[in-house]
């Protein structure tokens, strides 16, 4: 009996290759739709690409790589704080927001310090250390901001009024965050809006304490200009 010959170079390896290359390029496009601030214009050239059949890799590029790069590393991130906050259910205590430049992690009052102090809980210190993964070199900059309510505070108190409550909570989670991560001090800043950036109705209790946070901003992006601002989309 003849040996059977073996045909070089069939080519039906191509057959699941293409397959993967397809779900790829798929799920990169549900991923960009869901980036804040898309253009009307780029997706439609992606479109035309897979319509076109023939030009996924054309000179003309419709995200360059080192965007995409930055991309992901923003989805990356905004994706293991959300799945942080679900498996620990702080859903109530603890927000995530992406935005156009990078992340921003919502810390409430009542996780983070006791009323008119600036002593870092040790709930808040375990979420920051579980969390200081995210702050690592890939991390252009970090905006740590102190917000409160409209009340005075108490006569005897430690801060006088409710810019100095303000400052000396973003500095305390500075430098908690300063000891667990690996960036370098030069990448951080801490300010304070004191009550004129509430987010809710300071006439309630419940809109008090919603007014009452830290927000920290990851910057990954040079632009838009740091810090990020109210304008943008967000996917929370």
């Amino acid at each position: 009996m003849g040996r059977t010959s073996r045909k070089s170079g069939s080519g039906t390896w191509l057959i699941t290759y293409s397959d993967l290359v397809t779900l790829l390029m798929v799920f990169f496009i549900v991923l960009y739709t869901l980036t804040p601030g898309i253009e009307e214009r780029k997706f439609n050239m992606i479109l035309k690409t897979f319509q076109g059949g023939n030009k996924v890799l054309d000179a003309e590029s419709i995200m360059p790589a080192e965007t995409f790069i930055i991309e992901s590393r923003r989805v990356q991130k905004w994706d293991s704080v959300r799945r942080y906050i679900e498996f620990n259910m702080v859903e109530d205590r603890m927000e995530v927001e992406m935005l156009p430049d990078g992340i921003k992690i919502v810390l409430s009052d009542d996780l983070t310090f006791d009323s008119g102090s600036s002593r870092l809980l040790n709930e808040a210190k375990k979420i920051l250390s579980d969390l200081s993964h995210v702050f690592k070199n890939d991390v252009l900059a970090v905006e740590i901001d102190g917000h409160t309510d409209n009340r005075p505070l108490l006569p005897g108190a430690q801060y006088k009024t409710n810019w100095q409550l303000g400052a000396s909570r973003a500095t305390s989670v500075l430098e908690y965050l300063l000891s667990v991560s690996t960036l370098d001090a030069g990448a951080f800043r801490a300010t304070t809006y004191s009550e004129y950036r509430p987010r809710s109705d300071n006439k309630t209790e419940e809109g008090r304490r919603s007014n009452r946070r830290v927000e920290i901003f990851l910057k990954i992006d040079e632009n838009p200009v740091f810090p990020y601002r109210a304008g943008y989309p967000m996917i929370k």
